[in-house]
């Protein structure tokens, strides 16, 4: 009996030492595992230095970014908003257009012909004369702006086919008397007025010099011009058939307010309603584009 109860005392022992055992590594434990957090939280932090970012005027960019703007900005091409040529190694030389030397007055009739050729076909230019071409032109315009014709300077070549009538109950001009003189108002009709005018300008100087020759000392060339426009304009359309009267070779016109009429206004109506209609419309157009003539002072 004694003996069980030393057995059971040296069992209690053991268990006894073990438990303290036990306890003593969990104490242990803890207390390692209370100074290692107690470390962590009282460790000071060293705060990093405040950083100071400078301005830019671009963002920053990572050296990727920045080698892809690199390469981006290789291929990209200004294109001014006023191309200018580049500068080369060689100066580029001016181009410089030929000054268009006027000839004089006798030995224009040649230049005249060739610049008017660009604009009419060979049959209309054929109705202009090639002689005096300016001379004949100043002495025309400034006898028809007095209502006169002066015959003997004309600068076109006379209609090929006579003055015709057809008489039936009444003498009238006949339909084809009137297409005589298609061809001639082509002269007007046939090239713009601008054009028109820029030629008369680029002569302009020869034009006053033949004016000169034979105008009056206190009117212009480019006043006699606007007159002579002015004698067309007001001319009347006649419609219709235009009753003559037939004396020896010649022939009137059976209304005295036709007969009455300058003699440049009785050959306007000959040429009929139609043609006279588009000779003053392309007149009209052309002396839109002429300047205006500076009247001289008294």
């Amino acid at each position: 009996m004694s003996e069980i109860n030393n057995v059971t005392t040296t069992k209690r022992t053991l268990y006894s030492l073990a438990l303290v055992c036990v306890l003593g590594v969990l104490v242990f434990a803890v207390f390692n595992l209370y100074q290692s957090v107690s470390n962590k939280n009282t460790q000071p932090i060293n705060k990093p230095a405040p950083v100071v970012m400078e301005e830019f005027s671009q963002p920053i960019l990572t050296p990727a970014e920045q080698e892809e703007a690199d390469s981006d900005s290789e291929d990209e091409v200004n294109i001014p908003s006023d191309p200018t040529p580049m500068p080369t190694g060689k100066p580029v030389p001016e181009v410089v257009a030929p000054e268009f030397t006027i000839p004089p007055l006798a030995q224009s009739d040649v230049f005249v012909k060739e610049q008017l050729s660009h604009f009419y076909t060979k049959p209309v230019l054929n109705l202009i004369v090639n002689d005096d071409i300016i001379r004949r032109v100043v002495v025309f315009v400034d006898n028809l702006a007095q209502g006169k014709l002066a015959q003997q300077h004309n600068p076109f070549v006379k209609p090929l086919e006579s003055f015709s009538v057809q008489d039936q109950d009444v003498l009238t001009i006949s339909p084809e008397s009137y297409q005589r003189y298609d061809a001639y108002v082509d002269l007007f009709t046939q090239i713009p007025p601008e054009q028109a005018v820029a030629l008369f300008k680029q002569y302009h100087v020869l034009f006053d010099e033949a004016y000169q020759e034979v105008g009056l000392p206190d009117t212009s060339f480019d006043q006699r011009i606007f007159d002579a426009i002015d004698v067309i304009m007001t001319t009347p359309v006649v419609t219709g058939n235009v009753p003559l009267i037939a004396q020896s070779v010649t022939y009137k016109f059976a209304y005295s307010e036709w007969e009455q009429l300058p003699a440049a206004q009785k050959q306007l109506l000959r040429m009929g309603p139609k043609n006279l209609k588009k000779l003053k419309a392309a007149l009209k157009q052309i002396k839109q584009h002429l300047p205006q003539p500076v009247k001289d002072e008294q």
